[in-house]
């Protein structure tokens, strides 16, 4: 029981670790899609798993998981332990094809979020990972808005839209088309309104998808 517990809690920090990682920006995919390959495991590896000792190998699963193998010694039969650790499947696209940021994430301004304007009029925003609809609705100041939740305690937030293209419980796939961008609720144009939370809380978009103007 005591082993199975400290493997858990080596789990716990090594995906702690990895989270920390992304936060500083080391954490970054070399290809973009599901067959890319993780820069991140090959730096836990050598900077948090490396003085713990056993034997590790890892694999590539099809769908961009990066699968790692661990085998520790020691318990009281003098058998390997075999642990499988998967890392989160959290791979974004771009909400929209951006042409400008308007105003930044600024945590202690309260604003939450990014705020972008796409290259065209009426433009597509597109759900950024698969996910399931939480909300689909209207507020006074978000406007038309959606809230859509992903794996591993990512969620993400879609508001001044001016059309909503999926209801509440639906589930959408990476690329899928939610939304129309608008200028609907408190907005002084038409633009996105984007967010993104982990396990409840906001953090930076920039650091975790590609929001990158296009022109």
């Amino acid at each position: 029981m005591l082993i199975v517990m400290e493997e858990r809690r080596r789990m716990y920090r090594s995906a702690v670790y990895i989270q920390q990682l992304k936060r500083k920006g080391f954490y970054r995919r070399k290809h973009r899609g599901r067959e890319g390959i993780h820069l991140c495991i090959f730096m836990a590896m050598m900077m948090f798993l490396g003085g713990m000792g056993g034997i590790m190998s890892y694999a590539w699963s099809g769908n961009g998981e990066a699968v790692f193998n661990e085998t520790h010694t020691g318990n009281s039969m003098g058998e390997p332990i075999p642990m499988v650790f998967a890392i989160p499947d959290f791979d974004p696209i771009p909400p929209i094809n951006i042409r400008v940021t308007t105003q930044p994430f600024h945590e202690k301004n309260q604003h939450y979020g990014v705020d972008l304007v796409a290259t065209t009029e009426d433009a597509p925003i597109m759900a950024v990972e698969k996910g399931k609809v939480e909300k689909a609705g209207w507020g006074k100041e978000t406007g038309n808005h959606l809230k859509i939740r992903h794996s591993n305690g990512y969620l993400t937030n879609y508001f001044h839209c001016k059309e909503l293209r999926v209801k509440e419980g639906q589930f959408v796939k990476r690329g899928d088309i939610i939304a129309i961008v608008g200028t609907t609720g408190k907005s002084t144009g038409p633009h996105l309104h984007f967010e993104l939370r982990i396990n409840g809380k906001p953090v930076n978009p920039t650091e975790y998808v590609d929001l990158s103007s296009v022109e």
